[in-house]
Protein backbone atom coordinates (compact mmCIF):
# COMPACT_ATOMS: atom_id res chain seq x y z
CA UNK A 1 0.00 0.00 0.00
CA UNK A 2 0.71 3.45 -0.54
CA UNK A 3 0.35 6.97 0.53
CA UNK A 4 -0.86 9.96 -0.46
CA UNK A 5 -1.53 13.42 -0.56
CA UNK A 6 -4.93 14.43 -2.28
CA UNK A 7 -5.47 18.45 -2.83
CA UNK A 8 -9.48 18.37 -2.95
CA UNK A 9 -11.12 21.65 -4.28
CA UNK A 10 -14.25 22.84 -3.11
CA UNK A 11 -15.74 26.07 -3.62
CA UNK A 12 -18.79 28.03 -2.29
CA UNK A 13 -21.95 28.62 -4.75
CA UNK A 14 -24.65 30.81 -3.46
CA UNK A 15 -28.28 29.21 -3.53
CA UNK A 16 -30.68 32.42 -4.62
CA UNK A 17 -27.84 35.00 -6.00
CA UNK A 18 -25.99 35.77 -8.55
CA UNK A 19 -22.07 35.74 -7.92
CA UNK A 20 -19.61 37.80 -8.69
CA UNK A 21 -16.27 36.29 -6.99
CA UNK A 22 -15.84 32.22 -6.46
CA UNK A 23 -14.36 31.38 -2.85
CA UNK A 24 -12.56 28.02 -3.18
CA UNK A 25 -10.60 26.19 -1.00
CA UNK A 26 -8.06 23.44 -1.58
CA UNK A 27 -8.07 20.38 1.11
CA UNK A 28 -5.35 18.10 1.71
CA UNK A 29 -6.16 14.31 2.73
CA UNK A 30 -4.09 11.65 3.52
CA UNK A 31 -4.73 8.78 1.26
CA UNK A 32 -3.95 4.81 1.69
CA UNK A 33 -4.24 2.70 -1.28
CA UNK A 34 -2.14 0.23 -3.61
CA UNK A 35 -1.94 2.72 -6.64
CA UNK A 36 -2.76 6.14 -7.63
CA UNK A 37 -5.84 4.64 -9.67
CA UNK A 38 -7.47 3.87 -6.63
CA UNK A 39 -6.44 7.05 -4.38
CA UNK A 40 -7.63 9.27 -7.34
CA UNK A 41 -11.22 7.27 -6.95
CA UNK A 42 -10.91 7.71 -3.12
CA UNK A 43 -10.60 11.09 -2.99
CA UNK A 44 -13.42 12.32 -5.48
CA UNK A 45 -15.57 10.28 -3.18
CA UNK A 46 -14.17 12.25 -0.23
CA UNK A 47 -14.75 15.27 -2.35
CA UNK A 48 -18.08 14.58 -3.27
CA UNK A 49 -19.04 13.56 0.77
CA UNK A 50 -18.18 17.29 1.05
CA UNK A 51 -20.78 19.03 -0.96
CA UNK A 52 -23.35 19.73 1.30
CA UNK A 53 -24.94 22.27 3.76
CA UNK A 54 -25.01 21.03 7.15
CA UNK A 55 -28.26 21.87 8.33
CA UNK A 56 -28.82 24.32 5.61
CA UNK A 57 -27.48 26.99 7.57
CA UNK A 58 -24.74 27.32 6.20
CA UNK A 59 -24.03 30.99 4.48
CA UNK A 60 -21.51 33.22 3.25
CA UNK A 61 -20.88 36.63 3.31
CA UNK A 62 -24.82 36.44 4.66
CA UNK A 63 -26.32 34.90 1.26
CA UNK A 64 -27.17 31.17 1.44
CA UNK A 65 -24.78 28.69 0.31
CA UNK A 66 -23.55 25.35 -0.37
CA UNK A 67 -20.25 23.67 -0.26
CA UNK A 68 -19.28 22.03 -4.04
CA UNK A 69 -16.58 19.95 -4.84
CA UNK A 70 -14.56 21.05 -8.12
CA UNK A 71 -12.32 18.59 -8.07
CA UNK A 72 -8.79 16.73 -7.51
CA UNK A 73 -6.50 19.32 -8.33
CA UNK A 74 -3.08 16.85 -7.62
CA UNK A 75 -2.17 13.50 -6.09
CA UNK A 76 0.81 13.10 -4.42
CA UNK A 77 3.01 9.76 -3.64
CA UNK A 78 4.53 10.71 -0.27
CA UNK A 79 8.01 11.12 0.28
CA UNK A 80 9.52 9.84 3.49
CA UNK A 81 13.03 10.34 5.02
CA UNK A 82 12.88 7.63 7.26
CA UNK A 83 10.30 4.72 6.22
CA UNK A 84 11.54 2.95 3.19
CA UNK A 85 7.67 2.27 2.54
CA UNK A 86 6.59 5.91 2.13
CA UNK A 87 4.72 5.75 5.57
CA UNK A 88 3.95 9.04 6.93
CA UNK A 89 6.46 9.62 9.98
CA UNK A 90 8.41 12.58 11.17
CA UNK A 91 9.55 14.40 8.77
CA UNK A 92 7.67 13.28 5.53
CA UNK A 93 7.43 15.39 2.65
CA UNK A 94 3.39 15.29 2.44
CA UNK A 95 2.51 17.89 -0.12
CA UNK A 96 4.37 20.57 -2.32
CA UNK A 97 2.90 23.64 -4.41
CA UNK A 98 5.75 25.01 -7.53
CA UNK A 99 4.97 29.08 -8.40
CA UNK A 100 7.03 30.68 -10.92
CA UNK A 101 7.78 34.62 -10.02
CA UNK A 102 8.81 37.48 -11.95
CA UNK A 103 11.44 38.74 -9.06
CA UNK A 104 13.23 38.07 -6.10
CA UNK A 105 11.39 40.46 -4.79
CA UNK A 106 7.83 38.58 -5.38
CA UNK A 107 9.19 35.36 -3.84
CA UNK A 108 9.94 37.13 -0.56
CA UNK A 109 6.40 39.20 -0.33
CA UNK A 110 4.71 35.95 -0.65
CA UNK A 111 6.69 34.51 2.36
CA UNK A 112 5.86 37.15 4.05
CA UNK A 113 2.19 37.24 2.79
CA UNK A 114 2.14 40.26 1.42
CA UNK A 115 0.69 40.67 -1.97
CA UNK A 116 2.11 39.56 -5.16
CA UNK A 117 1.66 37.91 -8.66
CA UNK A 118 2.76 34.11 -9.25
CA UNK A 119 2.01 31.65 -11.93
CA UNK A 120 1.11 28.50 -10.17
CA UNK A 121 3.06 25.04 -12.18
Amino acid sequence: MEWFAAHIVLRVVFKTQNQSTFPAWENVYLIEAPDEDIALSKAESIGLSLERDGDCSFEWNGQPARWSFCGVRKLISLVSATDPENKPTDGCEVTYASFEFESEKAVEDFVNCEETLARIL
